[in-house]
């Protein structure tokens, strides 16, 4: 491995579905604003575009869709002047275009079978995974010398970027995994295959195959366990580089402000030929997720959403009215009932994660001993990304208005700026 001379310069990328295009946004403005600066220092780029995010950060990482983005910018060496994030085979071609193929993209990928609203029997959810390991297959032939689908995510170029993604281990959300391009223990698996295991969202997709090494092993969304993958890459970063202080800079897919739980009126409870038994059940999920009675937005005092008050997308307000309302079903999702509400507490603690995990690196970053402070940038929409979920693609012009008023806002223009210099120009190495 090359040895830095300067501070390891780390991007890290949340989770969240869609709005991973409130991402992508930030990056490609953060690039313009590396470009802006190199025009003004008198070396502008020879191409007159924006520079690639692989050649500003040595550790590029994310968790779900974050992941997604982080093998498109690091492994796959993608540019990020397009805000849409799944069309990479049309990449190049202008803005418009890409976001209207990108609409038609999600259309296939988040087909809603809505004779299967809750995920019911062994490894059924919302949506198929087909569409998603089709179009990933596509993208990784289409940008790889080779034009192999299953080309391996280990890189022989790790030289240039590294990257990992964020999964968890089982279907029952396991310790962490993390896919790497990179080091001796590289991973071989097919990149499509990692970009599954890390977005692999319980009730939304089914669980992931991973087949190399043998024996294969089932994964689900790096999310339930680190949303947020900012620690991780710092501790990576400071691992493979043996550097005391890092760069990094965390980007969020969009602030969830307070939990919108709506009971269906129309529910199990509400039939009085209902037997005792399933009424009880529903009761038993709807105290669960924190739900004190049908039609009711208002916690349960022992309810688990007591004090969370903040909602993950769209899951906690579909999925758990929805397993509430069909908690008939519970009994053939695997691992039966526990399994389900597990999977719900894991949602509603992810609710507030990603900021949690900011506001405990930005007091590390900041501490009184100077020794331990690093520089920390975090970008995330504050405002209006809250009726968003993870699969809602219709949304994109309203998500991508959002983020560019954030964007534009003094505050957050002044802190862009700060960043791209730093990444323009990062302080020296200092070994551990």
């Amino acid at each position: 491995m090359i040895a830095l001379r300067h501070v390891p310069r780390l991007l890290a990328l949340d989770g969240g579905g869609v709005r991973g295009l409130s991402s992508l946004l930030i990056v490609e403005r953060l690039m313009k604003e590396v470009q802006r600066l190199r025009e003004e220092e008198g070396d502008p780029s020879p191409d007159g575009k924006p520079p690639l995010p692989c050649q500003y950060f040595d550790l590029i990482c994310g968790t779900s869709t974050g992941g997604l983005i982080a093998i498109m910018l690091g492994r796959l060496r993608m540019v990020s002047r397009s805000p849409s994030f799944l069309i990479w085979s049309l990449i190049s071609q202008p803005v418009d275009v890409c976001i209207q193929n990108y609409l038609e993209f999600s259309k296939a990928v988040f087909r809603l079978d809505r004779n299967m609203l809750v995920p019911v029997g062994e490894g059924y959810s919302r949506f198929s995974p087909e569409p998603l390991e089709k179009a990933l297959k596509k993208v990784v032939s289409d940008n790889t010398e080779s034009n192999d689908p299953e080309t391996p995510l280990a890189d022989p170029r790790n030289e240039i970027c590294r990257v990992f993604v964020v999964s968890t281990r089982g279907k029952d959300a396991g310790p962490i995994k993390l896919f790497r391009s990179y080091g001796f223990y590289k991973d071989e698996c097919p990149i499509w295959q990692a970009a599954r295991a890390t977005t692999a969202a319980p009730t939304y997709f089914p669980p992931a195959w991973v087949t190399v090494p043998s024996p294969a092993e089932w994964y689900i969304d790096g999310g339930v366990t680190q949303n947020n993958p900012s620690p991780i890459a710092l501790k990576e970063g400071k691992e493979l580089w043996k550097a005391r202080r890092c760069l990094l800079v965390s980007v969020g897919t969009g602030i969830q402000k307070r939990a919108d739980l709506v009971g269906n009126k129309n529910t199990p409870q509400d039939n009085p030929n209902e037997s005792p038994a399933l009424s009880g059940l529903v009761e038993a999920a709807r105290s669960a997720v924190g739900i004190s009675n049908v039609g009711s937005t208002q916690p349960s005092p022992g309810g688990m959403m007591q004090n969370a008050g903040l909602k993950f997308g769209g899951i906690i307000k579909k999925s758990a009215s929805l397993i509430a309302d069909k908690a008939v079903q519970l009994g053939r999702f695997p691992g039966g009932f526990f399994t389900t509400t597990r999977f719900l507490r894991e949602l509603v603690k992810l609710s507030t994660e990603s900021e949690k995990t900011h506001n405990t690196l930005d007091a590390e970053a900041r501490s009184k001993d100077v020794s331990a402070q690093f520089r920390y940038y975090r970008f995330n929409v504050q405002n209006g990304m809250d009726d968003t979920g993870l699969e809602e693609w219709q949304n994109w012009d309203l998500m991508a208005s959002l983020t560019r008023n954030y964007l534009d806002s003094s505050e957050v223009s002044a802190r862009l700026t700060e960043c791209a210099r730093n990444l323009l120009h990062p302080p020296g190495l200092e070994s551990m």
